[in-house]
């Protein structure tokens, strides 16, 4: 995800989910099946951010420090999720 793409989603009104993740992070690990089929059945558009040094400038848009992190846009609202329970948890939510 480039800065142009993220702006035209954060814009529009159809939900997405950028997920911010680390290759190492095993709690990351966790939290991406959850994700993937969460999505999958909601037919929303999933963003995976790894941490890399190319994609600071989107980091720190989100403030993201920790993995894994789920930014939901919804009707161009931004929800933050941190941490594979607090993931699972606005899964199960939202069911």
């Amino acid at each position: 995800m480039n800065i142009q793409l993220l702006k035209e989603t954060l814009q529009s009104e159809t939900d997405s989910f950028i997920l911010f993740y680390s290759e190492d992070c095993i709690h990351c690990g966790m939290a991406k099946p959850l994700i993937q089929e969460h999505a999958t059945k909601k037919m929303t558009p999933v963003y995976r951010i790894e941490e890399t040094t190319n994609n600071g400038e989107i980091f720190d848009m989100f403030k993201v420090n920790f993995y894994p992190t789920l930014i939901h846009i919804k009707s161009g609202r931004v929800l933050k999720y941190v941490g594979v329970e607090a993931i699972a948890q606005m899964i199960k939510n939202s069911k």
